[in-house]
């Protein structure tokens, strides 16, 4: 009984085990989700931060190559013009070119003050004065010019413009504030030492950087292709020239890219780069790591909340569960060592719908069967015990009566001489053997009334037990039926997984399209306001349409959880049937050895009421052979000898009865003392 015990609490503390070690799973799940949530959010941000600096770093920069375009336009219109070209070779009167320089200075400076991109024109001349937008007017301006850094590079290079942000001769020369252009641009006429130069408004040039803002940490500059820098605030010094990341730039093929981890002040960034046609020159914007990092950590810190909160969650039911079906399972198992033990009035008290509900209903059931079963074999194991013992007794008296009656045979076998002197002894002697046949006659057919009534018992209790055996299948069908339809509930669960993978398709594709939504009405700017707030407002939808679809899936998860869990205990309730039926059948195949002794039982006793009979006939006969007793000597002998005969075989007989009575009385005491062990009141 011990071992018993020891086995029901080893399988008891395996399920709490199981149960914590899958809740344990479905945590470490709830990890792997939020570590694959957290990834994949991080990933999407830093992706689409980078495409939306990477289109706006290209947008500045056509915006930049735009106004140089106009500007190469403006610089060919001069190129082109007849009458400047006849000012500068010298080719006009001293009235006309005094008149020209006047109307062509005005409109120079009336084409600066037009075009916001510059901010000086040089018209440059050997011949004649240089027509600018400065106050300052030089003779020999082209020579002048030549002896500067982009006048020896336009030189060496005369079919095509040269961009230059550094030049610190030419200020010198032409008095001009550095401060007051970004890059400068030049190019030769066709007709001998002229030139025309035009300086690109640096203040123009600042308001296009400071058009786009990432961020206090990011930065925007413009680079010449000779290392002069114009960053969009005072603070953005960083120059890209002349470093590994510029060579790197310059032998891609691509007008615009990205350069990951970038070493700036010591920290890593993005460099996103355009490089501009025909002017090397470049726009680029560095933008440190961390801000990256910073967009996307509230989404590590809610990752983290919700993980935290959905493993607690998670913790606090497996506790809960876990110490129900632990205090459920003890129950159980105490009364079931009840009733192993044989205490048979014991009953489950489990109330609710519950399958622990349904299986003690359907113990009880089964107890109150076997109960009754056991109360009926009770009484009969009584009933069956009296017969036997008087059967016992009955057996004893016809042993004895035969015993006597072969010991009178032989002495009147060996007293034939005596016979006509004891005659009337023989007489009184075979009248009480005469009385001793009725008795056993009488005894035997008791015997038998009593074996036909154990047979009935017997027969009744073979009935409770087939009743018993349909109610084991019937319960085994109920549990088929439980575990079909658990099953078809996991196929509906299954089902509910495949809408909640496709909702949650459809929410990260929305909160996509929201994301790509507020940036292009970032860039309309405030006509993109509007646009903006709806797309907001379908973000928040779709997180909403996430959290709700998480909820779901974990009540779907706690279900299919608690199905697995059912379904276990279904399959031990019918591997418990299936061993109760088999003791039944046990049970039944004992009853049928019982019904085969009890039949040979009822023969032997029919074998000794025949022999009874024909002794009670023969009685008959002795009698009226006794009045002629001494006539008939030689009759008598050989009828002495007959009756010794069937006096022989009719102890036989006796001791055969004996036996079965024995064997009858100990199987009857090994019931009893199977029935001992129950307490049926």
């Amino acid at each position: 009984m011990q071992k018993k015990k020891k086995k029901h609490r080893k399988e008891n503390m395996r399920i709490i085990e199981k149960l914590i070690l899958s809740y344990f799973m479905l945590i470490a799940c709830i990890v792997l989700v939020g570590v694959a949530a957290y990834m994949a959010s991080y990933h999407a941000v830093i992706s689409n931060y980078k495409d939306a600096t990477e289109q706006s770093v290209d947008m500045m920069g056509n915006y930049v190559e735009y106004a140089f375009s106009g500007i190469k336009k403006t610089v060919n219109t001069y190129l082109v013009d007849q009458d400047i070209n006849n000012y500068l070779t010298g080719k006009l009167s001293e009235g006309e070119r005094v008149n020209y320089l006047k109307t062509q200075k005005t409109e120079l400076i009336n084409e600066v003050s037009s075009n916001e991109f510059i901010s000086n024109i040089y018209l440059l001349s050997d011949q004649v004065p240089d027509i600018s937008t400065t106050k300052q007017s030089l003779d020999k301006s082209y020579s002048k010019f030549a002896e500067t850094e982009i006048g020896q590079k336009i030189v060496n290079d005369s079919q095509n413009e040269c961009w230059l942000g550094i030049g610190t001769k030419y200020d010198e020369v032409f008095s001009i504030d550095a401060n007051t252009y970004a890059i400068r641009t030049a190019k030769l006429f066709h007709n001998g030492n002229t030139a025309v130069v035009i300086d690109i408004d640096r203040t123009a040039i600042s308001n296009i950087l400071n058009s786009i803002d990432f961020g206090e940490e990011s930065s925007v500059y413009f680079l010449t292709g000779d290392g002069a820098l114009l960053g969009a605030k005072e603070t953005d010094t960083y120059s890209l020239y002349g470093t590994d990341a510029y060579q790197t730039v310059l032998a891609d093929e691509k007008q615009s890219g990205i350069l990951e981890d970038v070493g700036i002040a010591g920290a890593d960034s993005l460099v996103i780069y355009r490089k501009l046609t025909d002017s090397d020159c470049m726009v680029y914007m560095t933008v440190p790591k961390s801000v990256l990092q910073a967009q996307v950590g509230n989404v590590k810190y809610i990752t983290i909340a919700v993980i935290i909160a959905a493993s607690l969650f998670a913790c606090l039911i497996a506790f809960f569960i876990s110490l129900g079906i632990n205090g459920t399972v003890k129950y159980m198992t105490h009364n079931m060592e009840k009733i192993a033990d044989g205490n048979m009035n014991v009953r489950m008290d489990i109330t609710g719908k519950s399958e622990f509900a349904i299986l003690a209903k359907q113990m009880n059931y089964m107890l109150e069967s076997v109960s009754g079963l056991l109360v009926n074999i009770k009484n009969v194991s009584q009933k069956v015990t009296q017969s036997a013992n008087a059967l016992n007794t009955s057996s004893a008296d016809i042993k004895k009566s035969s015993v006597f009656i072969s010991d009178t045979m032989k002495a009147l076998e060996s007293g034939m001489s005596d016979q006509a002197d004891h005659t009337d002894a023989c007489y009184r002697q075979l009248d009480g053997l005469a009385e001793c046949i009725g008795d056993v006659t009488d005894h035997s057919e008791q015997i038998c009334l009593i074996t036909k009534n154990t047979g009935e018992y017997i027969d009744h209790s073979k009935d409770a037990i087939e009743s018993l055996k349909t109610r084991a299948k019937e319960t085994a069908q109920i549990t088929y039926s439980i575990i079909s339809s658990i099953q078809n509930l996991q196929e509906k669960l299954d089902d509910i997984n495949l809408i909640i993978s496709t909702v949650y398709e459809i929410a990260d594709e929305t909160s996509l399209l929201a994301l790509n939504a507020s940036i292009e009405s970032a860039r309309a700017g405030i006509y993109g306001r509007e646009f903006a707030v709806i797309a907001d407002e379908i973000r928040k939808l779709a997180d909403q349409s996430k959290d709700a679809t998480g909820n779901i899936e974990r009540i779907v998860k706690e279900i299919n959880l608690t199905t697995h869990e059912t379904v276990a205990t279904a399959n031990a309730a019918r591997d418990t049937i299936i061993r109760q039926e088999d003791a039944v059948n046990l049970a039944a195949d004992v009853f049928q050895q019982m019904v085969v002794q009890l039949d040979q039982m009822m023969e032997k006793i029919e074998v000794i009421i025949h022999s009874a009979e024909n002794m009670g006939m023969q009685k008959e006969q002795a009698l009226a052979d006794m009045g002629n007793i001494a006539q008939v000597t030689t009759g008598t002998v050989a009828s002495v000898a007959s009756v010794n005969e069937r006096t022989i075989t009719q102890e036989s007989a006796v001791n055969d009865l004996a036996k079965l009575s024995d064997e009858m009385q100990q199987q009857i005491a090994s019931l009893e003392t199977s029935l001992a062990q129950f307490r049926l009141d």
